[in-house]
């Protein structure tokens, strides 16, 4: 009993000190004169799938990109740590989202072929001189966009197929271009939130979330994403079967 004991609390503190590490890999928010972004990250287990890299040029733009590992727990966070390095590599090439897209598909198959792992991706680009906002997804769920203009929020749809399904030769991975203004919100999260269900086994769902986000409106992007996770729990959203991770950002 004691050997099984002191096996056990080994095991303990190695999972303790990857949690730590997974930890680090998420981005601290930002706080610019032309954008503000909070970041929230809730693993299902203290590991997870999700990863989120957030980069400044120092210029004029920002790239945001999150990314959600098939399934949870120590294997896909060991290829989260792995796949790490490689993300923020092509993003600080300042590459074109949908070319990061594209590297990072035929790394992944060429890295992890055989183990039937895949992953699902947003990569998008903030231009801070001209307000535009270029997207790049793979099989993510939507963009939620709030157009301080029109009074209204926009679903920004993944114009590819998943991550590490088949290698290409050349770029065909998608990207889009859309005009922001001052006043404007951007929503990334993984599907963690949207497929919380509740007692009755309904699921949030991304109208849900939407309704959530518009109650919080007023409160900034930085408390927004801590507020929509407790608005989740207090509506009896508690069967969560995936990690979480929410991005937000204010465009002043």
């Amino acid at each position: 009993r004691r050997a099984l004991k002191e096996y056990h609390e080994m095991i303990q503190r190695d999972l303790n000190l990857a949690e730590q590490i997974h930890q680090s890999l998420i981005p601290e928010p930002i706080q610019h004169e032309k954008v503000k972004i909070g970041v929230k990250y809730k693993p299902m287990i203290g590991l997870g799938g999700d990863f989120a890299d957030i980069f400044f040029d120092g210029k004029k733009s920002i790239f945001l990109t999150l990314i959600d590992v098939t399934g949870h727990g120590i294997s896909a966070a060991l290829l989260v740590n792995r796949i790490c390095s490689e993300v923020r590599k092509l993003v600080r090439e300042e590459l074109e989202p949908n070319e990061i897209l594209f590297n990072l598909n035929n790394f992944i198959i060429d890295v992890f072929d055989q183990t039937g792992m895949f992953l699902t991706a947003f990569v998008t680009k903030i231009d801070l001189e001209k307000l535009s906002f270029t997207y790049s997804g793979s099989s993510h769920p939507s963009l939620i966009v709030w157009d301080s203009k029109e009074k209204r929020y926009n679903k920004l749809f993944s114009q590819n197929v998943i991550i590490g399904f088949e290698k290409n030769d050349n770029n065909i991975f998608e990207q889009d271009t859309i005009l922001l203004n001052s006043g404007d919100r951007i929503f990334l999260y993984t599907d963690g939130i949207i497929e919380a269900e509740n007692d009755q086994r309904k699921a949030l769902g991304i109208d849900g979330l939407i309704q959530i986000i518009d109650d919080l409106k007023d409160q900034p992007a930085s408390v927004m994403v801590d507020s929509v996770i407790e608005v989740i729990r207090q509506k009896s959203y508690t069967q969560v079967r995936d990690d979480v991770f929410l991005i937000a950002a204010d465009i002043l």
